[in-house]
């Protein structure tokens, strides 16, 4: 499986996990071999990552190979299975003090252990938008049959049925404007992306409050 994760410099890095089984023969590391720089071509990558159970001791050599043709390192210098060996390795073309690898410990009834791999690169984060909240539940009152009865008797509602459609729309998208309570919001580019309109209205609440018992002290 592989990701393209977009960094924050608009470079992308090329991630794949991948397990290979005991008994596959080195076919997957001689693909990663030969179709590795196409990849990075094909999905405009400046870098890459692998991950995953390769059992890479039962075909040393063709592992040798990967990391030789491409110029990897192996991150990965603590045993990961509970026999000792390192069975999970973690191989790229970043700078050693860019990439950290930790060992958890085991996970479950599996006789491997996890391993936490931190990567010091920035990722790209979209820039500021704003967009409009619609608050329909402090709605206290919407004249649309005043309005309806208007537009029966003015010259909105003439000519085709796309005319008419556009124009009545429009019409609408206006008194909503008008009578709706909304508020304008902005996403920052250093919000995470759960944080969104109820967590900002929720921040602000907090510090008006902590504000006001301030002043009271």
């Amino acid at each position: 499986m592989f990701f393209r994760v977009v960094l924050a410099d608009r470079s992308a890095l090329l991630i794949c996990a991948m397990y290979r089984p005991p008994r596959q023969g080195p076919a997957s590391l001689h693909y990663l071999s030969e179709k590795l720089d196409d990849l990075l071509i094909l999905h405009r990558c400046s870098h890459v990552l692998v991950v995953g159970d390769l059992n890479h001791h039962l075909e040393q050599q063709a592992y040798e190979n990967l990391l030789d043709v491409q110029g990897l390192i192996d991150h990965v210098t603590f045993p990961t299975h509970e026999r000792g060996g390192t069975l999970e390795p973690v191989i790229s073309d970043l700078q050693e003090d860019t990439l950290c690898c930790h060992q958890l410990g085991p996970v479950g009834s599996s006789d491997h252990h996890a391993v936490l791999t931190k990567v010091n690169v920035g990722v790209a984060r979209d820039e500021a938008t704003t967009r409009t909240i619609w608050m329909w539940d402090k709605l206290t009152g919407y004249p649309c049959d005043v309005t309806w009865n208007k537009l029966h008797g003015q010259p909105l509602l003439q000519g085709g049925s796309e005319s008419m459609a556009r124009a009545f729309t429009s019409h609408l998208l206006a008194l909503q404007n008008r009578h709706v309570p909304h508020r304008n919001y902005t996403t920052r580019p250093k919000d995470q992306p759960w944080f969104g309109y109820r967590c900002r209205a929720a921040a602000e609440e907090k510090y008006s409050a902590w504000m006001f018992r301030f002043h009271l002290h």
